[in-house]
């Protein structure tokens, strides 16, 4: 009787003990399972201001030597340029990094077939719905030597009215695809040859 009284005893000692486990998440063996977030921050970091010592007129000079004679000693200049220093290089730093980010690839040269006429091939390079944008692209490709068109096309199905930015006015869709290959690194969202209608 009494082995088996230790038995029971141990039985319930372990199911406690895995109770204990389970609830405070060690161990997951019933109930909801736990689920874990993961909340990420990212701060920008904003360049340092940093302010350049200005002259003291010489009445003012005066004071301020009598002041940090009588409170403390000062802090020795070339401690206090070697900061400002290293405050100017983290600022260079963190806003030469900001500027390479903010500025967008060049684009690509082109000067080739000036005149316009609707019926030939062009490189489409965007879609817009909102028009004004669509106008802000092609004055960017024009800005960069592009031969540039704003075209309104209505499309039945219910996706409305879109302005679609093309380049470039070509005989044929061959002549259109080779031009095409030498500058779609400048093409960011891609592009697609058809007609201009």
């Amino acid at each position: 009787m009494l082995p088996l009284m230790v038995l029971f005893g141990l039985l319930i000692f372990v199911g406690v003990i895995i109770y204990l486990l389970n609830q405070s998440g060690y161990l997951h063996l019933w109930g909801e399972k736990p689920i874990k977030t993961i909340s990420v921050s990212i701060q920008e970091e904003k360049p340092l201001e940093v302010t350049q010592p200005t002259a003291i007129p010489s009445d003012e000079k005066a004071t301020s030597q009598e002041r940090t004679t009588e409170n403390e000693t000062p802090v020795s200049g070339q401690k206090q340029v070697e900061v400002n220093r290293k405050e100017e290089q983290k600022e260079q730093k963190i806003t030469t990094e900001i500027k390479k980010e903010s500025q967008k690839k060049p684009l690509p040269r082109f000067a080739e077939n000036k005149q316009k006429s609707v019926g030939g091939y062009a490189i489409f390079i965007g879609s817009y719905r909102d028009k004004k944008r669509a106008e802000e692209e092609a004055q960017r490709w024009s800005e960069a030597g592009f031969e540039v068109g704003v075209n309104e096309k209505v499309f039945n199905g219910g996706s409305g009215k879109w302005y679609r930015v093309y380049i470039g006015n070509f005989s044929d869709r061959e002549e259109a695809r080779k031009t095409a290959m030498k500058f779609a690194d400048g093409f960011e969202g891609g592009y697609w040859i058809d007609v201009v209608r």
